[in-house]
């Protein structure tokens, strides 16, 4: 007797579920923040394996292992400076900026409180 994989003898075959390709390709940059505007929610990063520069959309990026550097009491891409070693994955589709999915700040964590102004000056 075959090998069922339900309990009814009856029962019809299970569905095979398939994913679906959307058009978007996930891709890892390793590199550089060069570049950052908050209020456009955007970010070049140049990529340490291929040396180029991509600027990415970071509206709906997860921040992972980034620390309040700017002291406004939450995590957010002001809290990232350029200089900073990143590692990023992407979905890129056709003829768009890519969508940056998560973002890690890698090495050494800036300060609590960076950039604050100091007094009398």
């Amino acid at each position: 007797m075959p090998l069922k994989s339900r309990r009814n003898a009856n029962a019809a075959p299970a569905k095979v579920h398939r994913k679906r390709s959307r058009g978007t390709v996930t891709e890892e940059l390793v590199g550089r923040l060069t570049e950052l505007d908050p209020k456009g929610e955007r970010a070049e990063v140049t990529d340490e394996r291929s040396n180029r520069r991509v600027w990415l959309d970071l509206s709906k990026t997860r921040l992972r292992d980034v620390i309040d550097s700017d002291g406004d009491g939450r995590r957010s891409i002001t809290d990232l400076f350029p200089g900073d070693r990143v590692r990023v994955l992407a979905s890129r589709s056709e003829g768009k900026v890519p969508v940056a999915k998560s973002l890690w700040r890698l090495g050494p964590q800036g300060s609590v409180g960076g950039l604050r102004r100091l007094l009398g000056s």
